[in-house]
């Protein structure tokens, strides 16, 4: 016969009765306020083993065991069961002590990190420690507030942008015989952009010819904000498409350079639009080659309507063109008109001047320039 007592109770909580009886058919006793139905002697193993579902902290406390035999003195033996508790909740907290789920932030560079680790429950006392990834940090240790909490406070100052998605995981151990508790938090940063560059910066550029630049941002995040701009406007000539990649987001911009567009400095500009201040940029300078634009007009003080023989008569040819004018001609009527002072025919640079004009100096007056690009005449400009 075997009775299982508790040292506190003094009275048997279980028993094993084969006194004139097969062991298959034994006799089972359980005190319902012990044990109870959780309770049961297993004699197929050796040694035989009184076996307890559930064990809660009350089951705590030494136990004897006594064998009574029949021809053999009875035998006793004393066991200390020690129950342990594992923690039952872990709470993470920020510094302004709000409950923290999944991730913490976003924070931003040179923002400090505070994470309190609030373990509740467990006997014996956890152990309460944070980790980065596997590597055990070095914290003020967990700290005992009494009625069974613990509490354990990460402290990083100036977080860099290297700690993008890293994660500290708090863990509360007290025994080896189940897997630790734990809490994982993921950090979650706003970050400025590193570099903002333009693939090439053409030295030329020809008018109406289509090209391609590309704008590189690096370091945005989560979001990147890339604009356009020709001298400080938004620059809505071309086409764009955005491509993002894991590191990277690029702007394309197709576009053809008009004429206008030479000396502008088109300019691109990466930022994260959550942040203030957050903008960088790379700019080149359009060097736009184009064919002269010509235009010719009676000079600015004359009256067209009342210019009479013996008069002096002046044109202006006014042009633009890059690269610059390398020859300027003129014409009447279709015909070159060359320099004759004597007859009164003055060429100065991008001037004609007639004096003391006669009926026969009536007609269609021209002026052309040419440059690497090409040659151009203006509208002809009728003198009365």
């Amino acid at each position: 016969m075997v009775l299982w007592f508790r040292e506190s109770a003094g009275k048997p909580l279980y028993s094993y009765d084969v006194r004139g009886r097969q062991f298959s058919k034994a006799l089972y006793w359980s005190e319902t306020s012990a044990f109870g139905p959780r309770a049961y002697f297993v004699t197929i193993s050796k040694p035989a083993a009184l076996s307890v579902d559930n064990i809660q902290l009350d089951d705590e406390g030494v136990y004897r065991c006594r064998v009574d035999f029949q021809n053999s003195p009875t035998r006793n033996h004393r066991i200390n069961l020690t129950v342990t508790v594992p923690p039952h909740q872990i709470l993470v907290y920020d510094a302004s002590g709000l409950d923290v789920t999944g991730a913490i932030g976003p924070l931003q560079e040179d923002d400090n990190l505070v994470l309190t680790c609030e373990v509740r429950g467990g006997r014996p006392e956890p152990t309460v420690t944070w980790l980065n990834g596997d590597e055990i940090m070095q914290t003020g240790g967990g700290v005992s507030m009494g009625r069974h909490v613990t509490v354990n406070r990460l402290e990083i100052s100036k977080m860099t942008r290297s700690a993008l998605n890293n994660t500290y995981k708090c863990q509360a151990s007290n025994t080896k015989l189940v897997p630790p508790a734990e809490r994982t938090i993921r950090v979650d940063m706003l970050l400025k952009p590193l570099s903002t560059a333009l693939s090439s910066k053409p030295k030329q550029l020809i008018a109406e010819q289509e090209y391609v630049l590309a704008c590189n941002v690096e370091g945005s995040v989560p979001e990147t904000d890339i604009k356009w701009m020709q001298n400080n406007r938004l620059y809505t000539k071309g086409k764009i498409k955005t491509i993002n990649n894991s590191s990277m987001v690029s702007s394309v911009l197709s576009f053809r350079p008009h004429p206008d567009d030479d000396g502008t400095i088109l300019k691109c500009e990466g930022s994260n639009p959550r942040l203030q201040n957050s903008a960088l940029e790379d700019s080149v300078i359009m060097n736009v080659l184009y064919p002269p634009q010509v235009t010719l007009s009676l000079g600015s003080t004359l009256n067209p309507a009342d210019i009479k023989e013996g008069d002096d008569v002046y044109f202006e040819c006014h042009i633009k063109a890059n690269p610059r004018e390398h020859r300027i001609t003129w014409s009447h009527d279709g015909q070159p008109v060359t320099q004759n002072v004597t007859s009164g025919v003055i060429i100065s640079t991008r001037s004609l001047v007639l004096q003391h004009v006669g009926r026969f100096d009536s007609g269609s007056y021209a002026c052309a320039a040419a440059n690497d690009r090409g040659e151009t005449q203006s509208e002809p400009v009728a003198l009365k």
